[in-house]
């Protein structure tokens, strides 16, 4: 995401951008609507690869997934990574 624009709870428009008010723009996709009503977002879009190789590991405590995380993040061959936590 590169820019959200967002009514907030005094009904102002804002266009927030990680320069213009980095602190609400890292907090805004973890808010869950508490911040504002998001009406628009400007993103970036990377081409992908018509199909992926997945893999799925079990981790056994949040440490060991951190940990596995970390460690796939920095391999050279990692390209997108994610998780599922239940």
């Amino acid at each position: 995401v590169e820019e959200y624009e967002l009514v907030n709870a005094t009904g102002e428009l804002m266009t927030v951008t990680a320069e213009s008010d980095p602190e609400l723009f890292y907090a805004l996709p973890w808010s869950c609507g508490a911040l504002g009503f998001l009406t628009k977002l400007k993103v970036r879009v990377a081409p992908i690869k018509k199909y992926v190789h997945m893999t799925y590991e079990i981790t056994n405590s949040p440490a060991e997934l951190c940990q596995r995380m970390t460690e796939l993040s920095e391999s050279a061959a990692c390209h997108f990574l994610e998780a599922t936590i239940f």
